[in-house]
């Protein structure tokens, strides 16, 4: 067998020459060519496995593809299977004895170890590359090495390479679109943090069971030089028929002709892998790789448009501009190519509702995935049907999962309570913001805990399935601060750790760096200089700055209380007048004002929040936070396209806090954007799959659609994740009333009551009587959902239609009063949303206003033409106004698109109607 290196490039030489024969002239120059029999060998083995098809033995010598047996462990993996092998080594899969997780292993061959220089070289790039952090992205766990054998460790999952996918021809246009634009988002993060990939083909593209696509071997082909190249780069390969095209195809011009190379090289492959998804056909691929490289260098490839009409003009100027053979005329940025790509599909989808994309990947195809990661924040969608889908949030985590509890304040003096609360979320969200640094750690967000009212470490594991709680004390004792915080094992309850920090109250600011500093060693995480300056972004030095900013983000934890806010805004105020350059108390204000507003919904408290924050902004522009702000108060504001540059920009700074993909999937709702709505919460999934709070998203987006089978599988996720929530009883009962299952509604409903009673489920409970005709029992829920929150639109909407089904005229027109006020305060902060507008529309259809109900219907339907409960809203309300043709129109619609007959068969506003011949003919096939 051949081994040696040099002993192989003989083998590659006599090959190559050998391949350029005919058949039948390969033994004589065989006999003229090999000096030796094992030389002679391997040749013919190698061309057997050429006539088969087989080329990967191309690319690593005999010694280099050892298969590895099941059970044999490199480091802290053990080999299951062997899954491919390249140019740049075998792939396995293993599992991580270390932590309950497969992995993708890469062995790379024995030479890369050779040379101790080029060794150090290679760990210093690949650990740049580890850095990368983005959803389309593979992420590098580790970089290891046993005795000779180098290996990288990746994220291991199902999905399908799309070279296979493009084996059957062009790919629908909705697909298209679909993956260039996630490959260009990827590819644009990278960039951005000057790491060219060097190598994108379609067998670097892998695209997910679910949708999502990931860039693998990203920068790897740059670590390679400084080692024996592959085939590809010796020049006797250039004329070898159609067996090394794989990675020529792709070459930029640049690449081609040898030239040092930077991102727009990218551009140029990716123009090429766009021009093949979209056409099915290599835009420059010729006989051999030496005409190839010709053609990448010198021809204009046929325009797409001529191979595949349904191109549209858009995509096909992104393809030309990225092929342009000058880098120069390329983007100037992969951002920029990023964005027109987006606008292209959205000159090609008009509606703004682009078609989900049609994937119809096979089963256990294991590949690389990135898994990104971070925090919460709550959605609450207004759905105009009257069953409510309620969506707040709960953490649920991977490796140390961990919950800080609320910390005693030893003394209760009030205004320590509140430098308490304020210093537990403080510290909440620094260890969140240390999350993108250490894969393994995973925080719950202190407004969870203190929402679901988890005082107790065993209430922490039931609630949250936590195996990490920090619980702790402040006291505060004439000018000392003393502050304990330990860390307990919540499945036995047993105190693993302590410390105890003490502070002089004029040098308090330390401890907005110390206690997060001391929670990491307590958890063994090492914290990189990055982590530590990204934890310093925002902070004060001032004692009294910071001591006022921590008593208002305490007071701000219970921002349901109109008397909290005034105060936690005043603090901020007070902070910004020790240090006015204190950016988080800026922020704070801005955050202040937005729950203002989101509690009396007063316009010009969203306005004073936008200020505040953009206040901040100017102050430092690296504050997450601050864009996370600004994007919710644009987008429900109806800024959104602004909002959706906000979020991006916060990404871009902490590339794995679900705050960001929530905010962009809202945005793209209030958009009428469902499709990349859809897939952004799908991508939120991948990122935490043992985090409620997506699947809960999910199926609201799902349940509005009308697409019960799918919403009920998220909602049951939730009940899998956490068994004694009540959300998770309280959407499959939604779910299960569309389904006209009412009995298990009810079961459902008033298992989720019995856990703990929520405005959400008393007013389901209302709805499920309501549709049984027990009016005065809806009602009575109702009122109690009122009880627990006045300030809800969509409940008053509710208690009005059971006051007009009890014959209590006057009950009934207050209600509907009543929701016109707050639905008109919502419409001035947002004009653009849909479900506010017809929610409006319908009041004033019972308010004896009926030129204005039809004006806002028409504007709430052209907004949200593919929303099935606002066809059905459509049809009561035409009704209403008399309009018997349009009620129709928009029930044969909603019927259509799948909405419930039974339901509708139920509306007592629809009985009229249901009288009209031309009702029944709505539901013949």
């Amino acid at each position: 067998m051949i081994t040696a290196p040099e002993q192989w490039q003989e083998v590659k030489r006599v090959l190559s020459a050998a391949l350029e024969r005919e058949p039948s002239e390969r033994p004589a120059y065989l006999d003229q060519a090999c000096t030796d029999v094992s030389l002679r060998r391997e040749v013919e083995s190698l061309i057997a496995a050429h006539e088969r098809g087989d080329t990967s033995f191309l690319e690593v010598p005999a010694a280099e593809r050892t298969r590895l047996e099941r059970g044999v462990k490199l480091g802290s993996y053990e080999i299951i299977v062997l899954l491919g092998a390249g140019g740049m080594g075998a792939v396995y899969r293993a599992q991580d004895t270390k932590l309950p997780r497969q992995v993708a292993l890469k062995l790379l061959p024995p030479s890369f170890a050779s040379d101790a220089d080029a060794l150090l070289r290679f760990r210093r790039e690949a650990e740049v590359l580890a850095s990368l952090s983005h959803p389309n992205i593979v992420t590098i766990y580790e970089i290891g090495q046993e005795g000779h054998t180098l290996y990288i460790a990746m994220e291991f999952v199902d999905g399908k390479v799309l070279s296979d996918v493009l084996t059957a021809g062009p790919m629908p246009m909705e697909n298209v679109f679909d993956v260039a634009t996630q490959i260009a988002t990827g590819l644009a993060f990278a960039h951005q943090s000057r790491i060219v990939h060097r190598d994108m083909k379609p067998k670097n593209i892998v695209i997910r069971r679910d949708g999502l696509v990931k860039i693998l071997d990203f920068g790897l082909s740059k670590l390679a030089p400084a080692f024996p190249q592959s085939l590809l780069d010796q020049t006797t390969a250039l004329t070898a028929p159609r067996t090394i095209l794989g990675t020529v195809a792709y070459m930029s011009p640049q690449q081609a002709a040898g030239l040092p190379v930077d991102f727009h090289s990218d551009q140029f492959s990716f123009g090429s892998l766009l021009y093949e998804m979209a056409t099915g056909k290599k835009p420059f691929e010729r006989g051999t790789a030496a005409q190839t490289l010709a053609a990448i260098i010198e021809d204009e490839p046929e325009p797409a448009t001529s191979l595949n009409r349904k191109v549209p003009p858009a995509l096909d100027a992104v393809i030309r501009r990225c092929l342009r053979k000058d880098p120069g005329e390329r983007y100037a940025s992969t951002d920029e190519l990023a964005r027109d790509l987006k606008e292209a599909r959205d000159q090609f989808f008009p509606s703004g509702l682009v078609p989900l994309p049609r994937w119809a990947l096979p089963p256990l195809l294991a590949f690389l995935c990135l898994l990104a990661a971070g925090g919460v924040w709550t959605i609450v969608p207004r759905l105009p049907e009257r069953v409510r889908v309620w969506l707040p949030l709960v953490q649920t985590v991977e490796a140390k999962q961990l919950a800080v509890l609320p910390f005693t304040n030893v003394g209760n003096d009030p205004t320590s309570q509140a430098f308490c609360d304020g210093l537990v979320q403080i510290l909440s969200s620094k260890l969140s913001q240390v999350e993108q640094f250490q894969k393994t750690l995973r925080v719950v967000p202190a407004t969870d805990v203190l929402r679901e009212g988890i005082v107790s470490v065993k209430e922490a594991r039931q609630t949250f399935g936590v195996n990490l709680v920090i619980t702790g004390s402040v006291q505060r004792t004439n000018n000392r601060v003393r502050m304990t915080i330990n860390l307990v094992d919540p499945q036995t309850l047993r105190q693993l750790k302590s410390k105890t920090i003490d502070t002089e109250a004029h040098d308090i600011s330390t401890l907005q760096d110390g206690v997060v500093l001391e929670a990491a060693v307590l958890l063994d995480v090492r914290l990189t200089s990055e982590a530590k300056q990204v934890l310093a972004v925002g902070g004060s030095t001032v004692a009294g700055a910071y001591e006022y900013y921590t008593q208002g983000r305490g007071y701000l934890q219970r921002y349901e209380i109109a008397q909290n806010l005034d105060t936690a805004a005043s603090l901020f105020r007070l902070a910004l007048e020790q240090d006015p350059k204190y950016a988080l108390a800026e922020a704070g204000l801005g955050e202040a004002y937005w729950r203002k507003y989101e509690l009396t919904k007063e316009t010009r408290w969203a306005d004073e929040a936008r200020k505040s924050s953009e206040a901040a902004l100017k102050l430092n522009d690296k504050l997450a936070e601050v864009y996370i702000t600004l994007g919710m108060i644009l987008s429900g504001t109806g800024r959104y396209d602004e909002a959706i540059q906000d979020f991006q920009k916060a990404l871009a700074l902490e590339p794995i806090n679900p705050d960001v993909y929530r905010g962009l999937a809202k945005t793209y709702q209030g958009m009428g954007r469902l499709n990349d709505a859809e897939s952004t919460y799908l991508k939120a999934i991948a990122v935490r799959p043992s985090y409620w709070g997506f699947h809960n998203d999910l199926g609201g987006l799902y349940f509005r659609l009308g697409r019960y089978a799918d919403a009920e599988k998220q909602f049951q996720s939730i009940v899998e994740l956490t068994p004694d929530n009540a959300r998770g009883y309280d959407n499959l009962g939604a779910v299960a009333y569309a389904q006209k299952r009412y009995e298990d509604a009810a079961k459902l409903f008033e298992k989720a009551t019995a856990i703990k009673p929520t405005e959400s489920a008393l007013s389901n409970l209302g709805t499920i009587y309501y549709t049984l005709g027990q009016y005065p029992l809806a009602a009575r829920y109702y009122e109690q959902a009122i009880q627990m929150n006045g300030h809800e639109s969509q409940y008053w909407h509710n208690l009005a239609a059971a006051y007009q089904q009890t014959h209590e005229p006057q009950k009934a027109r207050a209600a509907f009063e009543a929701t016109a006020k707050l639905t008109e305060q919502e419409r001035r902060v947002n004009p653009s949303d849909a479900a506010v507008l017809i929610r409006l529309a319908d009041a004033y259809s019972n308010l004896d206003q009926p030129q204005r109900a039809a004006q806002l219907l028409e504007r709430g339907l052209a907004l949200a033409p593919n929303d099935v409960f606002n066809m059905f809203q459509a049809s009561v309300i035409y009704e209403q106004l008399g309009d018997r043709k349009l009620a129709l129109q928009w029930l044969a619609e909603a019927i259509k698109r799948g909405f419930s007959r039974d339901l509708i068969e139920k509306e007592p506003s629809l009985a009229p109607l249901r009288l009209d011949p031309r009702y029944q003919g709505l539901f013949r096939p």
